[in-house]
């Protein structure tokens, strides 16, 4: 069953839907439920770049402080907020929904994925961790979404952002 939650954004143009294309490539993956947000929806905030870089066992160099991160959401107008059902495959499953919309004439998207940084773990590809960004993704999940519980510290939920146009 396709949950569109929610959605804010009327779609115009000749283009696919860009929450169409990634449940596309997500129901291989079992991911059913994505929604179309404005980047200007998206919470960021100075602690949590700080608490990912110094407070976790995950610290990241690659962190951007809160301010470079407002600058780079400022480029975009719109994302695709994503919730997975499990972890298994779901870092793949968002990289393959990052390639296909970029097939299909978003040039830009760009994947953001909650948990430790894939540039950290010498992943290829790479992509930086939502947290490392400042990005509050259990904040912004809970805008959308009602009665999201508390991870436990250190528990990454499959939640990913990618950043359409």
């Amino acid at each position: 069953m396709v949950k569109y939650i929610n959605n804010p954004i009327k779609f115009k143009g000749n283009m696919t839907s860009d929450v169409d294309i990634v449940l596309k490539v997500g129901y291989k993956y079992g991911i059913d439920e994505a929604l179309s947000i404005y980047t200007s929806k998206i919470y960021v905030n100075h602690w949590v770049g700080l608490k990912y870089k110094y407070a976790t066992k995950d610290s990241c160099k690659h962190a951007l402080n809160a301010d470079q991160t407002y600058k780079l959401l400022k480029e975009y107008k719109r994302a695709v907020l994503i919730v997975g059902n499990k972890k298994d495959d779901f870092n793949k499953a968002i990289l393959e929904m990052e390639n296909q919309l970029i097939q299909e004439g978003y040039y830009k998207a760009l994947a953001l994925i909650n948990g430790p940084c894939s540039l950290c773990k010498k992943e290829n590809p790479a992509r930086p961790s939502l947290e490392s960004l400042g990005i509050d993704i259990l904040a912004t999940v809970r805008k959308f979404k009602k009665n999201v519980p508390q991870p436990k510290i250190g528990e990454y939920p499959p939640y990913a952002i990618i950043l359409v146009i």
